[in-house]
């Protein structure tokens, strides 16, 4: 998944310019954490429904397990 953040100061001096690109990589690494929180959660239910599964369904269990394996998200 790919997202822009984009923050418009007024790039009149050498401060703003330093701001502007300062709040763009914290923003940049709090959507990076997100996303790796996101996937990490998504990944342990993927393995938790397989797990719930296996008995009844041992073929979507394995899909499941494959698919927590990829690394899917990060695709996007």
């Amino acid at each position: 998944m790919s997202t822009t953040v984009q923050v418009h100061l007024p790039q009149t001096t050498p401060l703003a310019q330093g701001l502007n690109a300062q709040v763009a990589r914290i923003g940049h690494a709090i959507w990076n954490g997100l996303h790796a929180v996101g996937a990490a959660r998504a990944r342990a239910e993927l393995l938790r429904v397989a797990a719930t599964s296996e008995s009844t369904n041992p073929e979507l269990a394995a899909r499941l397990r494959r698919l927590a394996r990829e690394d899917w998200l990060s695709q996007g």
